[in-house]
């Protein structure tokens, strides 16, 4: 066999194969015949000497394959991590805040049961519900009047027993800062008159935000159908991925760096809704 022949018969298959670097290869054999010439070899004893270009073609068709479905997996791996964390099973809560200015951060652990951190919070200076049952978990956390007007901020942690999901989780407050880690619901309200809300990641079938001038900041958010009620309040999130989409305001923006959102329905008087550097209003 020649050197064309040998060279001729590897892109081929190669090619056939779609391996995208077959040139590499090609270039590759060139060059070792380059080599044999030199060294006193005909093209036929190189080409005897390399073995069946057939052979040498599975190799590395075998070896793209393998680069392919390592590539695949990785794509799958960072999706899932935008996305978010998959618990479908376990025990539903339903889970009810109510807050006026201190900060709550929401957060999963090894715990039997919800549990309530008040870290710098004095409990005697709030009045404070607390109901619990087996799926049921309400939290109403109220400065006591003789302290509102001069309030200290402080910082409470609910703890949530990370073997459950939550059916419906409500937090509402006045200026309170809301900080989620990753949470699953079927249904997620989160309200806000003044303060900001931070999220890792969210996934629910129902999210809905409604603010007037406190904004969301989010890496992942992931939704069967995402309502935005604000008045100059903004949403931001490095990733959504959204079937449907309604935003209502007067200034806000919404923007997601990346991912996919469907079924956009739009009604901002100056704000604007952006995905992934395109401006839908």
């Amino acid at each position: 066999m020649t050197k064309n022949e040998f060279l001729q018969v590897l892109k081929q298959e190669l090619v056939n194969h779609q391996v995208t670097n077959y040139a590499d290869a090609v270039n590759k054999y060139e060059a070792r015949f380059k080599l044999a010439k030199e060294a006193g070899f005909s093209e036929e004893e190189a080409a005897s000497k390399f073995g069946n270009p057939k052979d040498i073609a599975m190799k590395y068709i075998n070896k793209a394959m393998d680069s392919s479905a390592e590539e695949e997996k990785s794509e799958k791996d960072v999706s899932s991590a935008q996305e978010g964390p998959h618990i479908t099973s376990g025990r539903p809560y339903t889970v009810i805040l109510s807050l006026v200015a201190d900060d709550i951060r929401l957060e999963y652990s090894d715990v039997a049961e919800p549990y309530v951190s008040f870290n710098d919070a004095n409990p005697d200076d709030y009045l404070i519900k607390k109901d619990s049952d087996q799926n049921f978990f309400r939290l109403e956390f109220v400065p006591k009047m003789k302290f509102f007007s001069n309030m200290h901020r402080s910082h409470i942690t609910l703890t949530l027993p990370k073997d459950i999901y939550i059916g419906s989780l409500s937090i509402n407050s006045v200026s309170s800062k809301i900080i989620l880690g990753d949470v699953i619901a079927d249904d997620l309200r989160l309200s806000t008159v003044s303060g900001n809300i931070v999220i890792d990641s969210i996934r629910s079938k129902y999210l809905s935000f409604s603010m007037v001038s406190g904004n969301v900041s989010a890496k992942s958010i992931v939704g069967e159908t995402v309502k935005l009620n604000t008045v100059s309040g903004s949403l931001r999130a490095s990733y959504g991925k959204i079937e449907n989409m309604s935003v209502n305001g007067v200034s806000g923006n919404v923007v997601f760096d990346g991912g996919s959102i469907h079924n956009v329905k739009s009604s901002i008087l100056s704000g604007k809704v952006v995905v992934q550097g395109e401006s839908i209003k």
